[in-house]
């Protein structure tokens, strides 16, 4: 049997497509009236596009004007994209971006690691989501190291007290 050449698979993007109910309407992007939304398809990029964001929403729904429904297409629903980011996007449309957002860190899954053992997991060097106004400079390492940076920084700097750094603290 002949060598099968390794197959590469590079993920361009995650999507997450579901009916939705009771959302607010948004206004018809391309003619009068409102779109009133019942599909949703949220599209992650693994890497941002330089002109279209790294989030990409496409609603679908029902088109009304003056209080009367517009006719369905053939295919189906009436549908709008939103590019670039959420800003500029209907509140509630940016905040079903950011509830599926793969990226996002879990609210109910806090940083945990061996490094955090009798450690705040806020406060672990190895949290990648731990605010850089949580390093005062007076921290230690749990070894008696005191970080050498300002105060301000993610990325804590440990030397025993008394040696001098060999950073210029920034």
């Amino acid at each position: 049997m002949p060598d099968t050449p390794a197959i590469d698979r590079i993920p361009l993007a995650h999507s997450v497509h579901y009916v939705a109910r009771g959302l607010p309407e948004v206004p018809n992007q391309y003619g009068p009236g409102v779109l009133a939304p019942s599909e949703i398809t949220l599209t992650y990029r693994d890497a941002p596009d330089s002109q279209l964001g790294r989030v990409h929403a496409y609603v679908a729904g029902r088109i009304w004007v003056d209080g009367k429904e517009l006719p369905l297409l053939p295919g189906g629903l009436y549908g709008q994209h939103y590019f670039d980011g959420v800003e500029g996007w209907p509140d509630w449309l940016a905040e079903e971006a950011r509830l599926h957002d793969p990226d996002a860190p879990p609210e109910d899954d806090p940083h945990s690691c061996p490094n955090c053992d009798g450690v705040d997991p806020d406060t672990c060097l190895m949290n990648p989501h731990r605010l850089a106004e949580q390093c005062p400079r007076s921290e230690f390492d749990g070894y008696g190291l005191q970080c050498q940076k300002e105060a301000g920084h993610n990325l804590c700097t440990f030397e025993m007290p008394g040696h001098a750094s060999t950073e210029d603290g920034s």
